[in-house]
Formats: C-alpha cells, structure tokens, sequence
C-alpha cells in the first residue's frame, strides 16, 4: 500500500497490527526505523512528569545502543531476535502512540525536506547517532523522579522527527533543547555537590 504522507503509514500501522512488534517496526519502517525507534522510545521521558523506571531500565537503555548502530553506519536497525519479538503495549500502545501520532501529524504540517542531501551523509548520521546517544545517557543518568530527564529526551524527539523528515531544521532545534537540558542537569547537580560539600 502506497502512502503519500509518513503520518498516513505510521497511521495504519498502529490501528492496524494488532501485535506491533519492534521487528515489524523495522521492516515496516525500514531505513526510517531509526527515527521512528528513536521517537517512540525517547516521547515517554520527553513529557513533563517523572516517569522513573521504565525509561531507566528499559527506553533509555534500548535508544543507547540503537543510536551507536546508526553512528557505525547501520542504514537499518538491528535487534536481537528476543527483542524484535517485543511487543509494544499497554500504556505506550493505548495513550503513547496515539499521542505520538497527534505530534507526527502536527509537525508533517510545517516541516519540510530542508538540507536533505547533508542530513544523509555518513558522517551526519554518525554524527547524529553519537548525540541521540549523549542524549539518551543523560536522560538516564538524571535522577528518578526529578523531571530533568524530560529536556535531553524533548532534544532527542525532535531529532527523530528531524530523521523522519529529512529536515535539517528540526535537527538543530534538538541539538539546541538538548544541549539546554544537558546544560541544566550538569548545573542542578553541581548545586546538589556543592550543598553536600557545605554540609560536610
């Protein structure tokens, strides 16, 4: 089935397969997996409440190592046959999708193929790859709790979206937000050492 727009293929996708896998994302998806991955995992630790465990021990950790994938030159995503067979569900199916689509839809709104030819080249997508993944370790070292993982994922997102439509753009306003929220995180905990060091 042909689809003139990613929200449509995205769209079908999740009121369609019924078991949406993390391989059938792949193979739906294809070279764009990464992007697509990339905003499913990192839209949960973006929103502005805590979320605690479930990206520490599960999202974070899965955008960690398919970022490195992308920054060795992988044009698709590859995951462990375990992992493929994953399913997405529960919350993330039922409220995070829908509301990721609603976001998709917007953005495809505005955004359009801006430097495209830069944006695919190997050492810009090594490039990328290396900054979702200082993104993503800074989201995951972010105390529980505390909402200062929700700016270096926000960062994150935009650079999937970036990913997704080619729009060079897009990828500066996450290097920007995420570069803010490492900037934030590494200020809060130097306040945090200091207040210790004062006490002690």
């Amino acid at each position: 089935m042909k689809f003139d727009l990613f929200s449509e293929k995205l769209e079908y996708w999740i009121v369609n397969d019924d078991t949406k896998t993390l391989g059938e994302l792949i193979d739906v998806f294809g070279e764009k997996s990464f992007g697509v991955f990339f905003l499913i995992m990192l839209t949960v630790p973006s929103l502005p409440f805590p979320t605690g465990g479930v990206t520490t021990f599960i999202l974070l950790p899965a955008v960690v190592i398919a970022a490195l994938q992308m920054a060795i030159g992988r044009k698709t995503l590859w995951l462990p046959n375990k992992l493929r067979d994953q399913s997405i569900r529960g919350k993330l199916a039922t409220k995070s999708l829908p509301f990721i689509l609603d976001r998709v839809k917007d953005v495809e709104k505005i955004s359009r193929p801006r430097m495209r030819g830069f944006l695919n080249t190997k050492a810009t997508k090594t490039t990328i790859g290396l900054l979702i993944a200082i993104l993503a370790v800074a989201a995951l070292i972010a105390p529980p709790f505390t909402g200062l993982d929700t700016l270096p994922s926000l960062g994150g997102v935009f650079i999937s979206l970036a990913i997704i439509f080619e729009d060079l753009v897009l990828a500066l306003i996450g290097f920007i937000v995420g570069l803010v929220g490492i900037g934030i995180l590494i200020a809060a905990s130097s306040a945090v050492l200091l207040f210790i060091q004062t006490i002690f």
